[in-house]
């Protein structure tokens, strides 16, 4: 939640209004989510490197927030969305990954006795 969170805060500057930065923030990573999740059954092959797949991912994301975002501010609306959806999507998907891996993996520790 705090990356959302954090995520919504920087396309607030980046969209220009508050409610419509978290909407826009929020719908694009529900949809990524669930599409990483009816994927997940592929990459549990890769389940160990997908940390390390979503960190590159967030400190990317960084660069790009502070390198090309201040270009973007005069652009029309729908540009700075589609170039925030290129950014979003990734991440989302790849956070959608982890879900069903981590319920089943919490689910089996009630298993344990």
């Amino acid at each position: 939640m705090a990356l959302e969170i954090s995520l919504a805060q920087k396309n607030i500057l980046l969209l220009g209004h508050p409610s419509t930065a978290f909407l826009t923030t929020v719908s694009i990573l529900v949809i990524a989510c669930s599409l990483g999740s009816l994927a997940s059954k592929k990459f549990k092959s890769l389940k160990k490197d997908l940390p390390i797949v979503l960190a590159f991912g967030i400190v990317m994301m960084a660069i790009l927030y502070r390198a090309v975002f201040p270009g973007f501010l005069g652009k029309s609306f729908y540009f700075k969305l589609s170039i925030m959806t290129l950014i979003l999507i990734p991440i989302g998907f790849t956070m959608g990954v982890f879900s069903p891996l981590e319920l089943k993996r919490s689910g089996s520790w009630g298993n344990l006795h």
